[in-house]
């Protein structure tokens, strides 16, 4: 760390550092404060004029160069509460707007990804080079800026930018030590890797590649099914075809002993669930769809098709939570022997054995009561489909 230089945190935290003061921005000021001295650190050299901070935080106020002053002078009292800086003016008025105090060395983790990142993308770099920023920025970013508006959209572009840079990093630093067979290193940058970013699936084909090189296959399809679970059930998505061929090598090579009829029944019935409907995966789903194809055609019964949908303006982590409660909505309202699937991150998709198109909507009504009882129609709404199941020779 340099001697008289204030270190700053913005991702994941948002700490200063400044001669041996330890400072927790976010006890110390309001969510507005924050966001407001965050923005003046994300633009260390340069003043940040007045409108643009007004429509970054204060475009549906009646008075916003009045806001802005009043946040000003308490962003400023704030900081000279802070021992190093009570007799420091930190936060500083030019013509061109605010600015932050040029005569303290400041040094950002955002700075030092941005620094890193251009020697990456220097036309001339050498491969040892690129491979060493990548992992120091791999060590620098801890996550998301602290402060996270949904509604600041120069935030969310922000936000993306470092979250790709990342992603970029760790795919740089996987491909070059599977290149020179350093499994190992590779899979401790990996499982460093889903601990920022558990939906980056490409972290875990490279996880599972270096298991596979170092032969270990069950550790391998361990990790294949969680990953599989873990995004139908949370995202909503398959897994890319490329993932999918990880599959059929460790298939191909795991290597199993042979087992009887008894232990192989067994192993089929040790995880049933017998509560509520059966859940399985979109893949899954589509098999089943069509046994229950040939079925309708031998035995005559009724089946049908029902989607729901949610609609919603709301971001990925609570649309999640959502889903979730309508996950468990349909899988205690549905008989045991019925089947549901997640089809995507809004839809689940439901094959329902019925007499009459009737019976459906019931439990269409039945589903859709109990999902307003845990959702608000403002956070989000319901929407259904259904169908009836027909072989192509019967239409």
């Amino acid at each position: 760390m340099e001697k008289g230089v204030m270190q700053v945190t913005l991702f994941q935290n948002f700490t200063m550092s400044y001669q041996g003061e330890n400072i927790k921005i976010n006890e110390a000021a309001t969510k507005q404060l924050t966001i407001l001295l965050e923005i003046l650190f994300l633009n260390l050299n340069q003043p940040v004029p007045r409108d643009k901070l007004i429509n970054y935080l204060w475009q549906d106020s009646d008075n916003p160069s009045n806001v802005l002053k009043f946040s000003i002078f308490r962003l400023r009292k704030m900081l000279s509460g802070i021992e190093s800086l009570k007799d420091v003016e930190f936060v500083q008025t030019t013509k061109q707007g605010y600015l932050l105090n040029q005569n303290i060395p400041i040094k950002t983790d955002v700075q030092t990804v941005d620094e890193l990142w251009k020697q990456i993308n220097n036309k001339d770099a050498r491969q040892e080079t690129i491979i060493q920023c990548a992992q120091q920025i791999v060590d620098v970013y801890k996550g998301r800026l602290y402060v996270d508006a949904p509604d600041q959209l120069w935030l969310q572009e922000l936000q993306n930018e470092y979250h790709n840079i990342f992603q970029s990093c760790i795919s740089k630093i996987s491909e070059y030590y599977l290149h020179m067979q350093d499994y190992h290193k590779v899979i401790s940058v990996m499982q460093k890797a889903i601990a920022i970013d558990p939906y980056f699936e490409d972290a875990y084909y490279y996880y599972i590649q270096a298991l596979i090189e170092t032969n270990r296959y069950k550790e391998a399809l361990d990790l294949y099914k969680n990953v599989q679970d873990q995004f139908y059930q949370s995202v909503g998505q398959p897994l890319s075809l490329k993932m999918k061929s990880l599959y059929k090598i460790i298939i191909a090579n795991d290597e199993q002993e042979e087992i009887n009829l008894k232990t192989l029944k067994t192993q089929l019935e040790s995880d049933i669930d017998r509560s509520g409907a059966f859940y399985c995966d979109y893949e899954f789903f589509k098999h089943i769809y069509q046994v229950e194809l040939r079925n309708i055609k031998r035995k005559c019964r009724e089946q049908y098709l029902v989607v729901f949908e949610i609609s919603t303006d709301l971001d990925d982590e609570p649309l999640r939570a959502i889903m979730t409660k309508l996950t468990k909505i349909i899988q205690n309202s549905l008989r045991m022997g019925d089947v549901y699937s997640r089809i995507n991150k809004t839809q689940i998709v439901l094959l329902l054995p019925c007499e009459t198109i009737d019976n459906g909507y019931a439990v269409i009504q039945r589903i859709t009561q109990q999902f307003y009882r845990k959702v608000t129609r403002k956070q989000a709404k319901l929407h259904y489909h259904i169908e009836a199941v027909t072989t192509s020779d019967s239409k």
